[in-house]
């Protein structure tokens, strides 16, 4: 403490306040702490409001995206292909979801996953096929049965994992 107060007097600051200047910072704090104003500004409003819309408009896009059925690759085919094609999405569907509930370990479901991706893989170079060549309707059969493929596939990765669970 000693050496403060040496230093204070080195500085030439007096040790003691001018007269009133404890009332006159007293009152300047109480004018400022009562004078703030009663309602936050415009724009705290407007930004609040952006990040709640923002916010509103990525949710719609996330769970629009997860939940939307996939996309049909024979939809300039006839109705009955259609029909079948979506028959077989949601039979795959099913089968992904029962398979997601038996929560397996990551490093047993590599192999299944990668099972899975190599028959997405074909069912997309089926789809630029039939892009290139619409109506061919060997690519429309070869497709069909690539989804009875990956079907079969689920049902036996399905019953690997009931049987060993």
């Amino acid at each position: 403490m000693d050496l403060l107060q040496q230093k204070i007097k080195k500085m030439n600051i007096p040790a003691e306040l001018p007269a009133g200047h404890q009332q006159r910072f007293e009152s300047k704090l109480q004018s400022q702490l009562h004078s703030h104003r009663k309602s936050p500004p415009i724009y705290l409003f407007y930004a609040i409001a952006a990040s709640v819309l923002l916010l509103i408009c990525l949710n719609i896009f996330i769970f629009s995206d997860f939940n939307s059925s996939p996309k049909l690759i024979l939809v300039q085919e006839n109705a009955e292909i259609i029909e079948t094609e979506q028959y077989l999405q949601s039979e795959i569907l099913q089968r992904l979801a029962v398979i997601e509930d038996l929560k397996i370990e990551p490093e047993k479901s590599g192999s299944f996953k990668n099972d899975i991706k190599e028959i997405d893989e074909a069912l997309d170079k089926l789809k630029d096929d039939l892009e290139q060549a619409p109506g061919d309707q060997r690519i429309v059969d070869a497709i069909l049965n690539t989804y009875i493929l990956k079907i079969e596939t689920l049902d036996n990765i399905m019953n690997i994992l009931q049987k060993y669970s």
